[in-house]
């Protein structure tokens, strides 16, 4: 009896040791700061796996340092199910090499390994409490440990247990391959759109990841409902949880039904923290950085079908800095339009603007600075307008002007929803009134009201014009120049040349606001001057004149200046 209970502790013995033999190994390390590598396994059984982690946080400037540390999510759930942080406390946890070996219990199922060199700022507002908090509190004041690229090869992250190794990119292949629209690991200042169709009304599931915060959004999605020109969705603050990492990475886990019909899909990123070029700590769900979309009912999704368009009778789009541009626009009778135009607002005002005048009169007959405008997306200065108008039959010219910064291309915060319409936009409302419509260059326009015209005018300059009426006559005068605290430094007026008398000075007091820097003064009236010959004049000082301003130009900056017109009486 006891020979054969002596053979079953050597075969029970044996067993262990081949089980024990049986074991794999999955790594994963030597990671460039600012990158993720990861890899994936497959527990066929609910499995104890073992996890050894070499990391650490090293000081590289005086501004940040670098991290490196290691974690597990769940490939079905996309749930981390082990992270380094979890593991760490004051005792261990220091500037320099750490060490943590612990070991989970899993479920069966497939599990994807993720280890990073994460840049991180202790004071910035990146961190959150469950990693970067704790990582800010116990190193503190701690003396510091320089990175250099040695110690790179030596961080990494192990996994030892029973499992099989599975291709991490094949794995999210697999998975996106029945998504409605997968737009994964977009790269810097992207600006992405797929399009989908629905024969019936669809739940849908909705997983995003971005970057973002209370404020504003940088890396973001949303949906578009082309049938009726209007976004349905979009990804934002408000619908977003905390992705893991930097405090201002975001993401999306939701469903929303959508009826049937045609939707376009946009993803944008602006100039940093992208996959594999993290500026901070990435998501612990690194690959599905941009926005996937999955069907209940994936036979209720149909190839899109993008309904004809509709093309605007009028463009002024895709704007650069320190651009002012226009374009004429004639009216044979009167057109309803639609008007969307796209800016920034700096201080109340719109920095980036557009504005229709009356091409005869000169007078605003829309602007965007005037109207009620909303937000745009991503970052809070982005604005727009987009409402329905009437114009009456006439010439008008489109203006659209940029300051020194945050146009299209060259966004120094997170870009608008619409990138490329990002200007002004005018459409017809009905496709018939197109044939209304003409366009014209507005440098060659003439108007046979004007009496005199001096625009456009530089620092230290002064112009003088004369004119004669052959009858007393209502002229509107328009006027716009530079004043504070009560007096005016660019300013015009009008002399009798007969008498020698000023009949008409433009002054602080009958001016009122231009837009733009509050010092922007406008006049624009109507005055009757008798029979007779008359002078016109304008002049400017030293600064802040037509395309030299050293603030906000005004609302018009092609105006600037003075401006006679003959008024119908």
């Amino acid at each position: 009896m006891k020979k054969i209970h002596t053979l079953l502790l050597c075969a029970g013995l044996t067993i262990s040791t081949l089980s024990a033999l049986a074991q794999t190994t999955l790594g994963v390390g030597d990671v460039f700061p600012g990158k993720v590598e990861y890899a994936a396994f497959t527990v066929s059984q609910d499995e104890k796996v073992k996890i050894h982690v070499t990391g650490g946080a090293f000081h590289e400037e005086d501004w940040k340092m670098i991290v490196y540390y290691g974690w597990i999510i769940d490939s079905q759930t996309r749930k981390t199910v082990w992270h380094t942080a979890d593991k760490m406390d004051d005792r261990h946890f220091n500037f320099g090499e750490l060490e943590v070996k612990d070991e989970v219990a899993l479920k069966k199922g497939t599990y994807e390994v993720y280890f990073t060199g994460a840049f991180h700022h202790p004071n910035n507002n990146w961190s959150f409490d469950s990693f970067t908090g704790f990582v800010d509190q116990v190193f503190g004041d701690r003396k510091r440990v320089r990175y250099n690229s040695e110690l790179r090869e030596g961080m990494g992250m192990t996994v030892t247990g029973n499992f099989t190794k599975t291709s991490a990119a094949g794995l999210i292949d697999s998975k996106i391959k029945d998504a409605v629209v997968a737009i994964i690991k977009p790269d810097h200042n992207a600006n992405i759109k797929k399009g989908f169709s629905l024969s019936a009304e669809t739940s849908l599931r909705i997983y995003a990841v971005g970057e973002g915060d209370r404020d504003e959004t940088f890396d973001y999605a949303w949906i578009y409902d082309v049938d009726k020109n209007k976004r349905v969705w979009v990804m934002d603050y408000s619908n977003s949880n905390a992705a893991g990492g930097a405090k201002k990475n975001m993401l999306v886990d939701e469903k929303i039904t959508l009826p049937a019909g045609n939707y376009l899909v946009s993803y944008v990123t602006d100039d940093s923290h992208t996959y594999n070029d993290w500026n901070a700590m990435p998501p612990d769900d690194p690959q599905y950085t941009g926005i996937t979309i999955w069907a209940d009912k994936p036979s209720n999704v149909v190839a899109f079908k993008m309904p004809e368009a509709v093309a605007p009778v009028l463009q002024l789009t895709k704007v650069r800095d320190d651009e002012q541009i226009s374009k004429g626009l004639s009216l044979k009778s009167a057109t309803e339009l639609r008007v969307l135009c796209i800016g920034e607002e700096s201080d109340d005002e719109m920095a980036d603007n557009g504005w229709i005048i009356n091409a005869a009169t000169k007078e605003i007959v829309w602007d965007m600075n005037e109207r009620r405008r909303e937000h745009a997306g991503g970052a809070e200065k982005n604005k727009m307008v987009d409402e329905t108008i009437t114009l009456d039959k006439g010439d008008y010219i489109v203006y659209y002007s940029t300051d020194d910064s945050h146009s299209y291309g060259d966004w120094n915060s997170g870009p608008p929803h619409e990138q490329d319409h990002y200007g002004i936009t005018l459409w017809a409302t009905k496709k018939e009134d197109r044939a209304k419509v003409t366009l014209f260059d507005p440098n060659t326009y003439k108007n046979d009201k004007v009496v005199v015209e001096i625009v456009r005018v530089r620092d230290d300059q002064q112009f003088s014009e004369t004119f004669t009426l052959d009858r007393d006559t209502k002229l509107r005068i328009v006027a716009i120049g530079e004043g504070d605290d009560g007096e005016l430094v660019d300013y015009g007026w009008i002399k009798n040349t007969e008498t020698g008398k000023v009949v008409w000075e433009m002054t602080y007091r009958n001016t009122e606001s231009a837009g733009g820097a509050s010092k922007n003064r406008l006049f624009n009236d109507t005055i009757i001057l008798p029979k007779g010959t008359y002078k016109v004049y304008y002049e400017t000082d030293g600064s802040h004149s037509y395309r030299n301003w050293n603030a906000n130009p005004p609302r018009d900056p092609e105006r600037y200046g003075i401006s006679l017109l003959k008024e119908i009486q």
